[in-house]
């Protein structure tokens, strides 16, 4: 199978997250993946870069970049988010109690859940560097 890689870098800053959903919406429309599973691409990937700015990054960080390596083929996506920040494995992550953070009105918890539920796999494992690299994937169906 013939496979595409391709790599942005931007950095580690809410105000680039744009230009990430924009990278990664664009190679996935014109790869001719579906609507649905974009949105739920975009969605992962947003969530997953929000929370390396919010939670792994400090403000004062020097090196605060975030690259995303796309890697396509008829068959599925993978999407390589990599970060020098504080590391941190999802999949550790348990379920959060949603009637609980209703009830006490918590902003936030839920990213780690839509990232689980929008992506067909979810890794993790720190580089040979010490960077931080959370693997998502989705097979893909093709549009319709």
């Amino acid at each position: 199978m013939n496979a595409t890689t391709i790599v942005i870098q931007t950095p580690g800053e809410m105000h680039f997250l744009h230009r990430i959903r924009d990278f990664v919406t664009g190679i996935a429309e014109e790869s001719g993946i579906n609507e649905q599973d974009i949105e739920n691409i975009e969605l992962a990937v947003d969530e997953a870069c929000a929370n390396i700015i919010e939670h792994g990054y400090l403000p004062g960080d020097p090196n605060k970049n975030i690259t995303i390596r796309m890697e396509i083929d008829p068959a599925r996506l993978v999407l390589t988010i990599i970060d020098q920040g504080t590391p941190f494995d999802p999949r550790t992550r348990m379920q959060p109690d949603i009637k609980k953070l209703i009830a006490t009105k918590q902003d936030g918890g839920l990213g780690i859940s839509l990232i689980k539920h929008t992506m067909d796999e979810i890794d993790y494992r720190q580089g040979v560097n010490g960077q931080n690299e959370l693997i998502l994937t989705k097979y893909l169906k093709k549009a319709e």
